[in-house]
């Protein structure tokens, strides 16, 4: 693993990546409400948004919609495909900061990014470092019903930390797992690309196992823990990972 935890996956164009996705996941989002908006004509949902977005970090940090490097039809393509609308504006507002970036202009907000990813890696390298109490909001589990789940919703400084740390894991760990476990894997090199397993590899393998086995009695195995990390020791848990950590690197440990 060559990779630094903070030079890498904390590096200054990690975090942007990470932001310009959580603000495109935004947009979308924002332009379902405005459909929605305008066919119940609901009044002044204009001054609601702007009011709302006017204190939110993600909008201070990110370059106005206005502001959007509008994409010629060759980006908007990968592979031959379409990409979604996410991907489009992720795409378009990365363009935009690469491009405020490198020109003499001020933007402001670029200042107020430039501030954010230095906190966010200062505050990685600390041994006291520790995430903020989320705010719990309740979720119906079934759409109309009264029985709810609570649901954590915690900054956007704490998700991102948690989103990168766990790409960090995700790829020290990753050779410590089973060959043939498709889930929460790291992006390696698969038939000439580089890219993350997925079903796609999994169904592959059962089909050759099929075809090889042909007329002999094949059985499978189902099995779901429910509300698994809800039951788990969590101590026995983390002892197994500072074990995993300590047989892949044990200076770290």
């Amino acid at each position: 693993m060559t990779e630094s935890f903070d030079q890498y996956f904390f590096s200054k164009d990690a975090i942007i990546n990470y932001l310009s996705k959580q603000r495109a996941k935004y947009a979308k989002k924002r332009s379902k409400n405005h459909i929605m908006a305008t066919i119940s004509r609901r009044r002044k949902y204009h001054e609601i948004i702007k009011n709302q977005n006017k204190d939110d970090i993600l909008f201070k940090i990110t370059p106005p919609r206005r502001l959007w490097v509008r994409l010629s039809k060759e980006k908007r393509y990968e592979n031959g495909y379409k990409i979604n609308s996410i991907d489009k504006n992720k795409k378009a507002i990365l363009l935009t900061i690469k491009k405020h970036m490198q020109n003499f202009r001020q933007y402001k907000y670029l200042d107020e990014l430039n501030i954010f990813i230095s906190n966010i890696q200062e505050s990685i390298k600390g041994r006291t470092f520790s995430f903020e109490a989320p705010e719990i909001r309740p979720e119906p589990k079934v759409k109309g019903s009264s029985v709810c789940r609570p649901i954590s919703n915690f900054s956007l400084e704490d998700n991102l930390i948690n989103c990168l740390t766990n790409k960090y894991l995700t790829h020290f760990l990753d050779e410590l797992f089973y060959e043939y476990s498709f889930a929460f894997r790291a992006r390696r090199l698969i038939n000439s690309e580089q890219r993350v397993p997925n079903h796609h590899d999994a169904f592959k393998l059962i089909i050759d196992y099929l075809e090889k086995n042909a007329g002999e009695r094949i059985f499978v195995a189902e099995c779901d823990m429910q509300k698994f990390y809800d039951t788990v020791n969590h101590k026995i848990v983390i002892r197994q990972f500072l074990k995993m950590c300590f047989k892949k690197n044990p200076k770290i440990c």
